[in-house]
């Protein structure tokens, strides 16, 4: 029955932070600080400390590498705070998959968008682009020992709401993992 409460409350906000991400572009703090952190104290009650250290081993391994790609600008802050919070409701390893099917989903979706609008090729011409940018700015960071490397200017305007990538990704993966282990991993 704790599964399926966890279920319904990850549903809910991965679902209402579509919305806002389409409807506003933004997935506000006000719900996905709270989200994470109830996270934690959610597993934390079920399973005492290991409810605690698997949220925080999924809340971690959601949260760095999207952080990085936050500080290219590849994703939104709150598309990191999103993921993170579903690192520590679903802990490890169900977040694997949400996590990979959400980059999955997030590319179908890119390709999709630009071949729709006929930008296919100048997608690929920008993302080369951004990249050498990105890397060489990165690289004049870590050599001056500031970190600040977050491009605010951004020359590509083909925006995605990933939201909808992170919720094919999460209601994918989660049912991926249920087929994998016969429950939600905890």
């Amino acid at each position: 029955m704790e599964e399926i409460i966890k279920l319904h409350i990850v549903g809910i906000v991965v679902l209402f932070s579509v919305y806002t991400d389409i409807k506003y572009g933004k997935i506000f703090n006000k719900l996905t600080f709270p989200f994470f952190f109830l996270g934690f104290i959610y597993n934390g009650i079920l399973k005492g400390l290991s409810g605690v250290i698997n949220s925080f081993i999924g809340f971690l391994i959601a949260f760095v590498p999207f952080y990085i790609f936050f500080q290219f600008g590849g994703v939104g802050g709150g598309d990191v705070k999103l993921l993170a919070g579903l690192g520590s409701w679903l802990g490890y390893p169900a977040i694997l998959w949400v996590i990979f099917l959400t980059a999955v989903f997030g590319l179908i979706i890119s390709v999709f968008t630009a071949m729709l609008r006929g930008k296919i090729s100048e997608l690929a011409k920008e993302t080369l682009q951004e990249g050498k940018e990105n890397v060489k700015t990165l690289f004049m960071s870590v050599l001056s020992k500031n970190f600040a490397f977050y491009d605010k200017n951004k020359k590509f305007k083909l925006h995605i709401p990933y939201s909808v990538a992170i919720a094919m990704g999460t209601f994918t993966g989660v049912f991926v993992s249920y087929l994998s282990w016969g429950s939600i991993p905890h």
